[in-house]
């Protein structure tokens, strides 16, 4: 018996074959490895958000109160807040810091934070309609700090950023560690309890 080969036809229909296969192949991993590269990418810029807003959190939340005359009071408004943290990004101990939303243009503002001399953009001119706002002991929103009405209360009970950044809601809630009254030892003596002097 004879062995037959393949003929010219069989193998041009096997060729086209193959190629059909390995066509479809690429595309499924062309589209694999697009997903992958978008997946990652949305994992590092959630991760990213989560930095900044840890950070955001620390240095907020770690607030401490310091005398109304003195040099770095908790002051704020809608659009910055100054005050001393315990948690500042360089040294160590209690440092002046402070959160701002600049705004180059009338366009969308950016989240910097500053201590010294140094600043540091937090997020890029993307944040619309923000403003930061803060909670006083009665449960009372407020655009400014302090509150006339309450100059006793040296902190707020919170601080929030509220603003929209690529068409989604951006909320950060700190609350704030350290009693809102100044302590007895940055208190006037007058002001002090039980000062007998």
């Amino acid at each position: 018996m004879r062995s037959r080969g393949f003929s010219l036809l069989e193998a041009l229909v096997t060729l086209v074959i193959i190629a059909l296969v390995a066509t479809v192949l690429m595309q499924s991993l062309l589209y694999v490895l697009g997903m992958r590269e978008r997946v990652l990418r949305i994992d590092r810029d959630a991760r990213t958000s989560a930095l900044h807003e840890r950070w955001f959190r620390d240095s907020v939340g770690a607030a401490v109160a310091d005398r109304v005359d003195g040099a770095s009071p908790f002051v704020g408004d809608a659009s910055s807040v100054r005050f001393l943290s315990q948690s500042p990004v360089t040294g160590e101990g209690v440092w002046p810091i402070a959160w701002r939303l600049d705004r180059a243009d009338e366009g969308p503002r950016s989240l910097t934070y500053a201590q010294g001399a140094d600043a540091w953009r937090v997020l890029p001119p993307a944040l619309l309609d923000a403003r930061f706002d803060y909670l006083d002991h009665r449960g009372v929103w407020h655009a400014t700090w302090p509150v006339e009405s309450r100059p006793e209360e040296a902190l707020p009970r919170a601080v929030r950023l509220v603003a929209s950044r690529d068409g989604r809601p951006l909320l950060w809630w700190v609350t704030i560690a350290a009693g809102p009254r100044l302590p007895p030892s940055l208190q006037f003596q007058e002001e002090a309890p039980g000062a007998d002097l």
